[in-house]
């Protein structure tokens, strides 16, 4: 059991409001076993018919100290063995405060309270007893009474500030509108006294003087039971008779046996709280604040887990798309590298066959001519060139298949930096792209802006058109003879080109207001940038060339529509690009099959014409023999006389 601090009487009637609170009725003795919290008292009382003891939390400005019903003097030493027993030794000063109907006595020994048997004291009057053993053992001195609390003139009374109230004099309290206050002053008429109650440490406790009429009154009244409840001058004439002294032998003093205990129940837990009917609103504040509290932690940490599921979310769809991306930029590439093997390996089986069909078409070496034999003297006669037996008769394959530009056209042509140059004939100029044919027979298509400015204006002289005025260089003005109005290029005399490519008509073009690209113009041309840079031109780099929200707008769209232009330009070379290589393979087969036959052609009419020269030479050579008599047989030529 908890020990016992000290005992009061409840002055008003208090409602349990709580589970952990206890209802007590005016005049009604309570044993205090704790003071968890200020102004709050942790109760026991007796439980109604033998019942178990009732425990709970009673508002301390709700009690006062019990009465005394008489004093009394310890007939014996008695060692307490509960902690709600009050350890005594003869002849101390009790002054007892209730009687229980089990033999057991509620006494107060100077600060200590507990059980004492009733056999065990003896009423006294005012005076303190003499000593009842002859032992020169001196008896306690009785401790004075504990003066008796001063009754509560009444309830306490509560009141809520109607306005705001801001103090003007060093007493004055500031109080804010709604804040529930503790009246502890109101005699006068106009000011009233207060403390604020508040679950806000800044702000409860604080004392000071308000005008009455910014505070609305609450009075709590007592109930009707307190008027049936005895007073404490009746609960003192109502003190039970002792029991008789129990017979103690002369060799020792042996005292009688203990009554039985009564039992006090365990002490739940306090609950914190103010001062009386107060201490509920600030109950309830406190719980309205917790609640607000614990809801806007969940909300919070609701909030914070739906953060975290949708950054989580983010993450994994962001990650998906980039292995998506990274997926399909692979696939493309492998489709590209399958694409370009095979292009490849069709491009040498082609070489092969062609080269096996040349091969094939080369006719067979014809055999050695034979030494014709040495003529003594003839005239010179002309004879026919003998064709070699490897001679093909017409030009090489390569020669006749390969597609070689005109030397007489063929010039240098330089980019704008001058340092790369090509030698080819000029083609055509389709696009912005000058069509070149170089010296070893390939073809490329260069970007006018690519070019230095002279072959610039060559490309559109030979191509026909006009070459941009700024691509000519202005003739020199005459000089003035006066004031003459300077030559303005743009505007403000700064031009709006860099590296061949005019900005103005395409920021007009991507429909920017005319003077806004007269600006826009000049900022490009003064960072130096030209054509190359169109495809990295981000939004924040135009916004940090000063480039309005709405035209960068513009010239995205018109940027992203050039894009997809190019890629359909780029899409349709590719396409002609391989369609002229099939051609050329099938017109290198082509060749080569006429070249064949043309070569079977040709060795025919060089065996032909050989033969022929060699029938003539052997006439001629029977009609020399016989104009000089000489005669030819199966073992040689017999010369004539005139030989």
């Amino acid at each position: 059991m908890a020990p016992i601090l000290r005992v009061v009487r409840a002055a008003y009637d208090y409602d349990a409001q709580h589970d952990d609170e206890l209802a007590v009725h005016e005049g009604q003795l309570l044993y205090v076993i704790g003071e968890p919290e200020p102004d709050w008292l942790l109760c026991s009382v007796k439980g109604p018919d033998g019942q178990a003891d009732l425990t709970g939390n009673v508002p301390e400005n709700y009690v006062e100290p019990a009465p005394v019903l008489y004093h009394a003097v310890a007939l014996y030493d008695y060692d307490a063995t509960n902690d709600d027993e009050l350890t005594v030794r003869e002849n101390d000063a009790l002054d007892v405060l209730e009687v229980l109907p089990d033999d057991w006595v509620v006494a107060q020994r100077g600060p200590a309270f507990g059980l004492v048997p009733a056999n065990y004291v003896e009423e006294r009057g005012d005076a303190a007893p003499a000593s009842a053993v002859p032992e020169p053992v001196a008896a306690a001195p009785a401790l004075p009474a504990p003066p008796p609390a001063a009754k509560p003139l009444g309830p306490p009374k509560i009141a809520t500030a109607l306005y705001d109230y801001d103090p003007v004099e060093p007493d004055d309290l500031d109080i804010h509108e709604g804040e529930n206050c503790l009246v502890i002053e109101d005699a006068d008429l106009d000011w009233c006294k207060v403390r604020i109650i508040s679950s806000k440490k800044d702000r409860s406790n604080k004392e000071g003087f308000v005008p009455r009429g910014y505070l609305q009154f609450k009075e709590v009244g007592k109930s009707p039971a307190a008027a049936a409840t005895a007073t404490p001058a009746a609960v003192a004439t109502a003190a039970p008779a002792l029991p008789a002294k129990p017979v103690i032998p002369v060799t020792a003093p042996v005292p009688p046996p203990l009554a039985a205990q009564p039992v006090i129940a365990a002490a739940p837990p306090a609950i914190p709280a103010l001062d009386a009917l107060a201490s509920a609103l600030s109950a309830q504040a406190r719980e309205r604040e917790n609640a607000d509290r614990i809801r806007r932690e969940r909300e919070a940490e609701e909030e914070r887990v739906r953060r975290a599921q949708e950054e989580a979310a983010a993450r994994r769809a962001s990650e998906e798309a980039e292995q998506q991306a990274r997926a399909e930029r692979e696939r493309r590439e492998r489709l590209e590298r399958d694409r370009q093997e095979r292009d490849r390996q069709e491009r040498e089986r082609q070489q092969r066959e062609v080269e096996e069909a040349a091969a094939a078409a080369t006719p067979p070496a014809l055999p050695a001519r034979p030494p014709l034999p040495r003529r003594p003297s003839s005239p010179a006669r002309p004879t026919a060139a003998p064709v070699a037996a490897n001679s093909t008769g017409s030009n090489s394959i390569g020669s006749a298949a390969k597609d070689m530009p005109d030397p007489a056209k063929v010039r240098i042509w330089l980019d704008t930096s001058g340092q790369h140059r090509t030698e080819a004939t000029f083609v055509d100029f389709v696009d912005g792209k000058v069509k070149l044919h170089k010296t070893n027979g390939a073809r490329i298509d260069v970007p006018i802006a690519a070019l230095c400015t002279d072959d610039q204006v060559l490309a559109y002289k030979l191509k026909g058109i006009p070459p941009p005025a700024s691509l000519v260089p202005a003739a020199p003005a005459a000089k003035p003879s006066s004031v003459s109005t300077p030559l303005v290029t743009g505007g403000g005399g700064r031009s709006t080109m860099y590296g061949g490519f005019d900005w103005l008509p395409f920021l007009t073009s991507c429909g920017v207001d005319p003077q806004d690209a007269h600006t826009y113009a000049f900022h490009f041309v003064a960072e130096k940038l030209d054509e190359s840079f169109l495809p990295e031109l981000t939004r924040d780099i135009l916004k940090g060339l000063g480039v309005k929200e709405g035209d960068i707008l513009r010239i995205q769209k018109r940027l992203t529509t050039n894009k997809t232009q190019i890629q359909q330009r780029e899409a349709d070379l590719t396409t002609q690009n391989l369609a002229r290589i099939e051609q050329y393979f099938q017109e290198r087969v082509k060749l080569s099959d006429q070249s064949a036959s043309q070569l079977k052609s040709d060795e025919d009419l060089a065996r032909r014409l050989q033969q022929e020269e060699l029938a003539r030479a052997n006439a001629g050579k029977r009609q020399d023999w016989q104009a000089c008599g000489c005669r030819a047989d199966g073992f040689g030529v017999e010369h004539g006389p005139a030989c």
